[in-house]
């Protein structure tokens, strides 16, 4: 932490930061010296009066967060150089979730060695296992950083985001462990809109029983509006 603040503090050069501002290029950068200088750049443009046309009307992702382009055309001239089971795995895990279940990834690639890859895309930093647990085997793994799976979740072509996360949908709706709320949101996301309202019903009345009433309001809207 303390040589990422030193490098960040060297890339804005004599431009400031507020230290929410600054915190949070620190941890959107998550070490990493490339992104830490993008992200650092981003942020200094930003604070100009008329920052250049290309960073004007950058688009928010979820959660109201903007990636630089510089940012993502790093992430993705990354994985171009990976192997294809990498990619593979890469992409069907961005559209998985935060939460990458490896028993969902050797679903649906029975003839690759999912473990021996796992392993591999742990090593250059891709994913790691869930909660500080060993590789050894874990039953879940996530990402690096958030930024990785966003970008990717973006760039795979619409029609063929919708069909993977309609086959997630129907994989994870015949394990009854599956909570509600994550058929909704796989259900909605592949564009079935009869089995989203009924599973967002389902997440709205789960999250009404602990009081949750913002998650409450978020499955209702996605119940109605279908």
């Amino acid at each position: 932490k303390e040589v990422s603040h030193s490098l960040l503090s060297h890339f804005l050069g004599g431009r400031k930061l507020l230290p929410s501002d600054f915190d949070q290029v620190l941890e959107s950068a998550a070490g990493n010296p490339l992104y830490l200088r993008e992200v650092a750049q981003f942020m200094a443009h930003l604070t100009q009066p008329n920052p250049p046309a290309p960073w004007r009307g950058r688009e928010k992702r979820e959660g109201g967060e903007v990636i630089p382009p510089t940012i993502e055309r790093l992430i993705l001239a990354h994985i171009v150089l990976l192997p294809a089971a990498h990619q593979s795995l890469l992409r069907y895990g961005a559209v998985l979730g935060s939460r990458v279940e490896v028993r969902m990834l050797q679903s649906a690639f029975p003839g690759m060695d999912v473990m021996h890859n796992l392993h591999q895309l742990a090593q250059i930093g891709w994913l790691q296992p869930e909660s500080g647990t060993e590789l050894n085997p874990p039953l879940s793994v996530q990402w690096r950083h958030d930024l990785y799976r966003e970008t990717l979740y973006h760039s795979i072509e619409p029609n063929t985001r919708r069909q993977l996360h309609a086959e997630i949908a129907e994989q994870l709706e015949a394990v009854s462990e599956t909570p509600p709320d994550v058929l909704a949101e796989h259900y909605e996301a592949a564009g079935v809109a009869e089995k989203s309202a009924h599973y967002a019903c389902c997440a709205a009345r789960m999250y009404e029983q602990r009081w949750q009433f913002r998650r409450v309001e978020h499955y209702t809207t996605i119940a109605i509006s279908h």
